[in-house]
């Protein structure tokens, strides 16, 4: 869940040398994943971290654990289960 957290805080522009620039996204600004690289990052207002970008990756990670703990193959596994403590094999449905 953290990489999916992690995902909505990425973005990335094309600079002048038609090339894609990747990196996090901060509230000063697009900070890119490679350092030392002579690119001027654009001053843009969507390559800056805001409370909308927050709320969105918050949502976005309580849907996806509601979805799968919603899905009978991994709220019945043998780990989700007491089952699993006794010993005995669960079957195949």
């Amino acid at each position: 869940m953290l990489p999916q957290f992690l995902f909505h805080f990425t973005d990335g522009f094309r600079a002048a040398d038609v090339k894609v620039y990747y990196g996090f996204v901060m509230p000063r600004g697009l900070s890119l994943f490679r350092r030392g690289l002579r690119v001027e990052v654009p001053a843009d207002d969507r390559l800056r971290l805001g409370f909308v970008d927050v709320v969105h990756a918050v949502m976005s990670v309580l849907v996806f654990v509601a979805v799968a703990l919603s899905d009978h193959r991994v709220s019945d596994s043998p780990a989700a289960s007491s089952q699993a403590c006794t010993g005995r094999r669960w079957a195949r449905r």
